[in-house]
């Protein structure tokens, strides 16, 4: 059963939030400035009462409250104060003021009438009424396990003593707390920072100058206990925190040298070390980051000093790479926010809940009621086709044996009250994925898919998208997850193209000489007129030789005619060389007794790729293309020359090795 009483904010700069539309309107009605704490609270309709900056208190007309000035908050308090219900009233509220650190003030309350002054409320006399002196500038409110009582929680300053004070329909007893002697001292380093509780009230956590603290509540007697330090680096100041709805996760605002950030820790661990291990950096600002604030529609927000956005955490229950985080994520209308946001009691937000786990197909999924007080329990689970549809025990479990969408319906009868909650729970299959490799030709692209129902992808492109398109040969990888597993595959992509080489239409071979002809080209097959199927061929004599090279991309044929003559001069093609500057054999060039009347050198990699020419015998290759050092590997020239004795022209095709 949802309220609304946490559906209007009033913070900063004039800023305010309305979250009974969705997403939340920004409004501009507030009259207040509020530097650091805050607190604002509605009706069970989302209508707003009232909201203070801990020292003057504005009603439902954004005018000053009768009697709402001079309380004992303070501007610059991290939580000036909190709005609580006084139980089984329909009207009154405790407004709870904590003063600046090292202040007497400390932690005192005010009385509000909501329904006097023709529903514009009034704050009662006696105010300020003090319960403890000397408190830091924290304050929350936990409900007890009678659903129906409150625990207010503070810190006593220059201790590590925590004050736990019951509100009950008859009030509050100053005498009466309970003292936990647990965690740091909160001295004069220690005092700012938010103290929040989960959901289901059973943790507690709180920011210092240096470290979180993490503790266990329980909202039967108000005692804290199991004290887990999270350290921070010395002046790194934690400012502002949150759990996620589930209570899986908590986020953390710091600051240091005006800079700013958001970090996520996963409560869902085995031990201290992995907590404090799973710190995850969300995102860094230029300013700094103020408070953290569960919203109604379940979403973290977040302010920056003097900014007019707030930053959303969409997605808090999730990893933190599927939170959804937009650091300008709402829009304040060109009011400004501070460092705070409304303070609210964890029932404000949500006041039955229940969790869920397992959503794997022919798995056990487990059902948790997170209140912890009640007469009976009535569980609906959604799948009707069994006979154990129904349960009256508090955490039930079941099987589901087709995956879906299942509506749980779960109903709490306490004190003669009925109270309900529905949610759609989703049974998945374990994710699939398949993707293959695949040989394209050129220009055409290809689409990878790994669609896998109800699952989140991460490709080694950044891309997130269930499919990608490919038009680079590389190895694509893919991460599909889901609640029930993260499976990857991996695809090898090539793009090719037709094959492609020309031979002159005439050879000259010296007699007694030879002469490769060489076509390699990438996938292809070889056909000459001997029959033979090697990518070159060996020539000895003169005499007509014809090839086709065939590839997947298509196939190509040509002929040349070998003419075999005398030659005089000697021609030399070094089989390798070392492009390393150090000025032994750092160049390849064809080397003769003779000067050359014709000359014309083409390099290709062993793709079929060309990548130099030089029509100057005195110009050698470096070994780089575009500037830049080719690969150790075999290289393949063709050389086109004459001498000026020779009638004819001559074609040579080989390979060079470059190494280092």
């Amino acid at each position: 059963m949802a309220q609304k009483e946490a559906n209007i904010w009033m913070f900063g700069n004039f800023a305010g939030l309305d979250f009974n539309t969705s997403p939340p309107t920004a409004t501009t009605s507030s009259k207040m400035k509020a530097l650091e704490g805050c607190a604002s609270i509605a009706d069970s309709d989302g209508n707003l009462l009232f909201y203070s900056n801990g020292k003057t208190v504005w009603n439902n007309n954004h005018s000053i409250m009768l009697n709402g000035e001079s309380l004992n908050g303070h501007l610059s308090t991290t939580q000036s104060c909190i709005i609580v219900k006084k139980p089984k009233s329909q009207d009154i509220y405790y407004l709870f003021t904590v003063g600046s650190f090292g202040e007497e003030a400390g932690l005192s309350y005010s009385e509000v009438d909501a329904s006097l002054n023709n529903g514009h409320g009034i704050v009662r006399n006696p105010k300020n009424i003090q319960l403890e002196s000397y408190t830091c500038e924290k304050v929350t409110a936990i409900k007890h396990q009678n659903n129906r009582d409150y625990w207010i929680i503070t810190q006593k300053y220059n201790t590590n003593s925590f004050y736990s004070f019951l509100l009950t329909e008859n009030g509050i007893n100053k005498t009466n707390f309970i003292e936990s002697k647990i965690g740091p001292i909160a001295d004069e380093s220690k005092y700012a920072g938010y103290l929040k509780s989960s959901l289901d009230g059973s943790r507690l956590i709180y920011a210092n100058n240096n470290e979180i603290a993490l503790f266990e509540f329980n909202n039967l007697n108000g005692v804290i206990s199991n004290y887990i330090k999270i350290p921070f680096n010395n002046n790194v100041g934690p400012y502002g925190i949150e759990f996620s709805p589930d209570g899986s996760k908590f986020y953390v605002s710091s600051n240091i040298n005006a800079f700013g950030y958001l970090h996520q820790f996963d409560l869902i661990l085995n031990s201290k070390e992995e907590i404090i291990n799973s710190k995850s950096l969300i995102d860094s600002f230029n300013n700094f980051i103020g408070a953290l604030q569960l919203g109604p529609d379940l979403k973290i927000y977040h302010s920056r000093l003097q900014a007019t956005y707030l930053g959303v955490i969409n997605k808090p229950n999730n990893r933190i790479a599927y939170i959804n985080y937009k650091a300008n994520g709402l829009y304040l209308k060109g009011n400004i926010s501070f460092y705070g946001l409304p303070n609210f009691c964890s029932d404000a937000i949500k006041y039955l809940n229940f969790s869920a786990s397992g959503f794997c197909l022919n798995d056990t999924t487990f059902f948790s009621l997170t209140s912890t007080y009640f007469d009976s329990v009535l569980w609906t689970l959604g799948d009707q086709d069994t006979t154990n549809n129904h349960s009256k025990t508090r955490n039930p479990h079941h099987v589901y044996s087709m995956p879906g969408s299942y509506k749980v319906t779960l109903k709490i009868y306490l004190n003669n009250t009925v109270s309900e909650i529905t949610k759609t729970i989703h049974i998945h299959e374990r994710p699939k994925v398949d993707i293959r490799d695949t040989l394209i030709c050129y220009p055409h692209k290809i689409t990878l898919n790994a669609h896998s129902k109800n699952s989140e992808y991460l490709w080694n492109t950044n891309d997130t998208s269930n499919s990608i398109s490919i038009s680079k040969s590389g190895v694509y990888w893919v991460q599909v997850s889901n609640h029930c597993a993260t499976v990857c595959d991996t695809a090898h992509i090539e793009i090719i193209e037709s094959a492609s080489f020309e031979f002159d239409s005439i050879i000259y071979l010296c007699i007694g000489d030879s002469l490769k002809l060489n076509v390699i080209t990438d996938h292809a097959s070889y056909l000459w007129q001997d029959l033979s199927r090697n990518s070159e061929l060996s020539i000895t004599k003169g005499g007509i030789y014809w090839v086709n090279v065939s590839n997947p991309c298509g196939s190509l044929s040509d002929t040349v005619r070998v003419i075999e003559q005398n030659c005089h001069c000697y021609l030399q093609m070094p089989n390798a060389f070392t492009p390393n500057n150090d000025e032994i054999n750092d160049v390849f060039t064809a080397i003769s007794n003779c000067s050359f009347a014709r000359y014309k050198l083409l390099i290709y990699n062993r793709w079929g790729q060309h990548i130099y020419t030089s029509n100057d015998a005195r110009l050698s290759w470096n070994g780089k293309y575009l500037n830049k050092y080719c690969e150790i590997g075999v290289y393949y020239y063709q050389l086109k020359y004459q001498f000026h004795e020779m009638k004819d022209a001559k074609t040579i095709i080989g390979e060079i090795h470059l190494t280092r």
